[in-house]
């Protein structure tokens, strides 16, 4: 019986560490998720208040802040796809690709 009792309270203890690793985990991640949007905020002003004199319109400072963001993530995208195993597939409408050949007078077209 007191074999049994121990390796209850043993279970126990390992399932309050458990929880407690978790809640620590689920902390960790939400300050480093505070931080990360502090610091994309800051970025993001500072970016709009050095275009204030060069770039007078609030949207076209917006747009450039878009732009310069949709850049940024289709470089990261390039990144990861050159560094892992991925395999990128492309149409010919991806990019708007057109095939021409070369003409032969009185040749017909197919």
């Amino acid at each position: 019986h007191e074999e049994l009792t121990a390796k209850i309270e043993r279970e126990k203890q390992r399932s309050a560490l458990i929880e407690a690793q978790a809640a620590n985990e689920k902390l960790q991640k939400s300050v480093e998720g505070e931080s990360e949007g502090t610091r994309l905020a800051q970025n993001t002003l500072a970016f709009l208040r050095q275009l204030n004199v060069s770039v007078p319109d609030a949207q076209e400072r917006l747009s450039l802040l878009r732009f310069f963001s949709e850049q940024a993530t289709l470089t990261k995208q390039t990144e990861h796809l050159s560094t892992g195993t991925a395999s990128l597939f492309l149409t010919p409408q991806d990019v708007n690709l057109k095939i021409q050949g070369a003409h032969r007078p009185g040749a017909a077209y197919v």
